[in-house]
């Protein structure tokens, strides 16, 4: 059993127009040929108008119409499935600069904007799931602070080296 479903189901109704399209044709089309027998006989006419074309009005408006449904067929997103399935989510691969100066011992917001980014990047780690995070510390120069491998395996990792005073020169001076 397939399933159908509509993504702008709002826009079905415009299939009703499409339909009054039709019926506004046909009844023209009848009232041309009637008003043409009533003044005249239809051989004679078709004599001396042979480029007009009632057929080749009759496929423009097939075209016109088909156009115009497709079009909307095309708005109301016809989804046809036989079943629905679960995707599995797949980690991504989180990138963080994080600036380690001076500046950031300024007590402008409270307790220090380095230990508002450590509490804001703790809440981040918390709410990911399957996602890998690296982090790159600037004071100047830039330096990664932690791989994305090893996020996974010790979250807590960059709380050693948030520290305005820490430089990797330092460390391996």
């Amino acid at each position: 059993m397939s399933i159908i479903r509509f993504d702008h189901i709002e826009y079905l109704y415009l299939f009703w127009f499409v339909a009054i399209m039709i019926v506004l044709f046909i009844v023209v089309r009848r009232w041309q040929r009637q008003s043409l027998k009533r003044y005249g006989d239809w051989e004679v006419y078709h004599s001396l108008a042979s480029q007009i074309s009632f057929a080749r009005k009759g496929w423009k408006f097939f075209f016109l119409v088909m156009a115009f449904a497709f079009l909307i067929a095309g708005i109301v997103n016809p989804m046809i499935g036989s079943r629905l399935k679960e995707a599995e989510r797949k980690g991504i691969d989180i990138i963080l600069a994080v600036d380690v100066s001076n500046s950031m011992n300024a007590r402008d917001i409270q307790p220090s904007r380095i230990a508002r980014a450590r509490q804001a990047i703790s809440k981040l780690i918390d709410q990911l799931s399957g996602d890998r995070i690296g982090i790159i510390v600037f004071a100047g120069k830039a330096y990664t602070s932690c791989l994305l491998p090893q996020i996974i395996l010790r979250p807590s990792c960059f709380f050693l080296l948030f520290r305005p005073t820490w430089s990797p020169l330092r460390e391996l001076l």
